[in-house]
């Protein structure tokens, strides 16, 4: 997987297979950052094929937990937010 320093919203990404074949990728305004490349990590998926990506929100720490949604590999600025809530 290939991403941007500074990049945002699933902007300049790609997801390689094991051959070095881009198989998702998101053209975006970070291109000119340096980039870096890091092992690729399965997204849990549902049955509708819909990824869930995992975030936490920081303020100075953290202060959050969310969830956001989409049927692509590259979860972007369109994703969708879901709402949750915790309890023991």
């Amino acid at each position: 997987m290939k991403k941007t320093l500074l990049g945002r919203e699933g902007q300049n990404v790609a997801i390689y297979n094991n051959k070095g074949v881009a198989v998702a990728e998101r053209k975006g305004a970070y291109g000119q950052y340096a980039s870096i490349y890091q092992k690729y990590a399965q997204l849990p998926r549902d049955q509708r094929n819909n990824y869930y990506q995992p975030s936490v929100y920081y303020m100075c720490e953290s202060c959050g937990l969310g969830f956001r949604r989409q049927n692509h590999l590259i979860v972007d600025e369109d994703a969708e937010f879901i709402g949750h809530y915790l309890s023991d």
